[in-house]
């Protein structure tokens, strides 16, 4: 394997030593001959590629993501709140949020080398907590080959929709109890 940015395969070429699958040594490369590591039945040969950390998604809405349905034509008012509006109306319609379509956004997402995600669900009264609930579900799935931090998200905003703050209060409090 090599690291770093290096292009010259030699100079950067490692051996990565693993435990159950988490990287517990990274060594200069021993070559077959020397009778070292890389010799041994019970490892993989690298073939000089390049191995890379995970991917991290710092700002995703993986229980509203419309990723994987047909194209949607916006059809709301214009502006923010028109948006807001438009999305709040068909978020039924389009099954949002569901165990299935946060799924798909997952497997899109690790799929193309995502391994920890920063994912911001909405609370309204309109869902009360069931986003939150439909996230830790599909993300329990991947047990530790993902890493998902949930952010309870006001989209309407918490001055305009009664309710609201209590309902962040209990998505602090259950996420405190996890």
């Amino acid at each position: 394997m090599r690291l770093g940015t290096s292009a010259d395969a030699d100079a950067t070429a490692v051996d990565l030593h693993l435990d159950d699958g988490v990287i517990t040594g990274i060594h200069p490369a021993a070559r077959a001959s020397d009778g070292a590591p890389g010799s041994r039945e019970d490892t993989l040969d690298g073939r000089g590629l390049l191995a890379l950390p995970g991917l991290v998604n710092t700002h995703a809405h993986v229980d509203k993501s419309w990723w994987g349905l047909p194209w949607q034509s916006y059809g709301g008012e214009g502006g923010t709140e028109g948006r807001i509006r438009h999305e709040r109306a068909r978020r039924d319609e389009l099954g949002i949020p569901s165990l299935g379509i946060t799924q798909r956004v997952l497997t899109e997402l690790v799929r193309h080398g995502t391994t920890a995600i920063r994912t911001h669900v909405d609370v309204d009264p309109g869902l009360g907590l069931r986003g939150i609930e439909v996230v830790r579900e599909a993300v329990a799935d991947y047990g530790d080959a993902l890493t998902v931090e949930v952010v309870a998200f006001p989209q309407d905003g918490v001055l305009r929709r009664p309710g609201v703050l209590e309902l962040l209060a209990d998505a602090a409090r259950a996420g405190e109890q996890r």
